[in-house]
């Protein structure tokens, strides 16, 4: 499913990775399925089900993958500052609150 959202080339593109390149595939793609639910459970809605344009999510998931690949280890809460509005302001757009 995610990959009808953001394919791997676009991940690639997205964090300046040579096309060629294609030790950390692997990686990359379960960095893409991680994101993929971090979305759906932050918008309380299946991805899958929403209509209309999805290139906002599209960017959000381009976002959190390349979060998660530049910063692979857990920050400390010390140091922690949280990303000013793009991912929350982005996906509470999308936000069900009904369920």
């Amino acid at each position: 499913m995610a990959e009808e959202f953001v394919t791997l080339e676009m991940i690639r593109t997205h964090l300046n990775i040579e096309q060629q390149y294609k030790l950390e595939d692997d990686y990359l793609l379960h960095l893409r399925e991680v994101a993929f639910l971090v979305v759906q459970n932050h918008i309380c809605s299946d991805l899958a089900t929403l209509q209309g344009s999805k290139k906002a999510l599209q960017h959000c998931l381009l976002l959190l993958i390349g979060t998660f690949y530049l910063q692979r280890e857990s920050i400390g809460t010390s140091s922690m500052k949280e990303c000013p509005h793009t991912l929350g302001y982005i996906l509470d757009q999308y936000k069900n609150y009904n369920g």
